[in-house]
């Protein structure tokens, strides 16, 4: 599940890693997955498998997909700050936010970052490309060096 990082702009939210699994035969699956826990490991720095984390799934049909929320990420986090809000129209509004991605971890990560909003709206400015995911979402995929950060900027135009 994905968090609205500026609904609670005074604290710090850990990003969560999430599997995106999809059950086809060119990914080495391609055969019903029975529910059940499903553990995760990758490889170190010297090739042995380390634990990352746990999800259980529910049947997953061949030529399917899951999302498998993992674990939560202590070195990766957001904090999005609310800019301030100004009347644009007779009701019409411009609120805008940043959110600080930041990244201690000595690779590279891509971070879904995702906003909500509530009645009639749309972007009406961004320092990174958006993609509306529901009617009340849209997302960024914000790229983050190692041991960097980077700030996303967006603005939201909300009418009624």
């Amino acid at each position: 599940d994905a968090v609205d990082v500026l609904a609670d702009r005074d604290r710090r939210i850990n990003a969560t890693l999430t599997l995106n699994l999809k059950n086809l035969q060119a990914n080495g699956l391609g055969i019903p997955l029975a529910s059940g826990a499903v553990r995760v490991y990758e490889s170190d720095s010297n090739g042995r498998p380390t634990y990352i984390g746990a999800s259980s799934i529910g049947d997953i049909p061949t030529n399917t997909g899951a999302n498998l929320t993992i674990s939560n990420v202590f070195d990766v986090w957001v904090q999005g700050k609310n800019l301030g809000t100004k009347k644009v129209g007779k009701d019409s509004y411009q609120t805008s936010y940043s959110a600080l991605v930041h990244n201690s971890k000595h690779v590279p990560v891509k971070l879904r970052v995702v906003h909500e909003a509530y009645g009639l709206w749309r972007i009406a400015s961004e320092s990174a490309k958006s993609r509306r995911i529901s009617g009340s979402e849209s997302q960024w995929v914000v790229s983050v060096p190692a041991g960097s950060e980077t700030t996303l900027r967006f603005a939201v135009l909300t009418h009624g």
